[in-house]
């Protein structure tokens, strides 16, 4: 302890190897007088009829140790498996390499409007040939005859009288 009251510091060194109970449990203080806790990580499960949070992993603070509970073997993992303990690509993305590529960057950047452009271009080859096909059928109908072109000629009736 760095900066300690000579008679706290050797009153809290005395109680090297002790153990207490604390507000938020078993205490344990280290050879320079400082507190070491243990701690529980919890899960929350089915137990019964009811869901309620477990203790899974627990860690002794003197010895160091992580010990696995019984109800650790009743985790459901995201995965199926546990997390590893390093990201997939590192803290610092320093374990892909494709990221800090620049060419693969480059590439990305341009096919996606690369692949737009022609995405139009089809769209407007379609429309074209939809156009040219309802003009070629546009001609193919000559012969068909609209009423309002149609004059109606009315001439008087003569009997013919034999």
């Amino acid at each position: 302890m760095k900066h300690c009251n000579p008679t706290f510091c050797h009153t809290i060194q005395s109680c090297y190897g002790l153990s207490s109970a604390g507000a938020s449990g078993l205490v344990h203080f280290d050879e320079q007088g400082e507190r070491c806790m243990d701690y529980s990580i919890y899960d929350l499960q089915h137990v019964g009829g009811s869901t309620m949070f477990v203790p899974i992993l627990n860690f002794e603070s003197q010895t160091k140790s992580v010990r696995p509970t019984p109800m650790y073997a009743s985790v459901t993992w995201p995965k199926g498996k546990p997390p590893s303990d390093v990201p997939e690509c590192g803290f610092k993305d320093e374990l892909c390499e494709w990221l800090t590529n620049e060419i693969a960057l480059l590439a990305v950047l341009v096919i996606f409007p690369l692949i737009g452009v022609v995405a139009v271009l089809w769209i407007g080859v379609l429309m074209l040939q939809k156009f040219r096909l309802q003009t070629r059928l546009d001609d193919s109908n000559w012969w068909i005859i609209n009423y309002s072109d149609i004059t109606i000629i009315r001439e008087p009736l003569v009997r013919v009288l034999r």
